[in-house]
């Protein structure tokens, strides 16, 4: 929703990521609250998460893949579906 500058998430997101996080910044017009997550490591150094967020009377989904990559976890795709 642009509430907070894309480059506080620069350093844990892959470069793709983040240039379409840029690129989408106030694409949503209110933040969401996050309903549940569900956390999946289906092999060491990989993280597939799944998270349920609530816009108003809306519920949506996002889907996140995390890389462990020089000891810190990289997010790899990011969908809001």
């Amino acid at each position: 929703a642009g509430k907070r500058p894309a480059t506080q998430l620069a350093r844990w997101c892959h470069s793709s990521v983040y240039a379409e996080l840029s690129t989408s910044i106030g694409y949503q017009k209110e933040v969401g609250k996050l309903r549940k997550i569900y956390i999946n490591e289906p092999l060491d150094g990989l993280c597939e998460s799944i998270a349920t967020v609530r816009f108003n009377d809306r519920l949506r989904s996002m889907t996140m893949r995390f890389e462990g990559v020089d000891k810190k976890w990289v997010c790899t795709n990011l969908e809001l579906i």
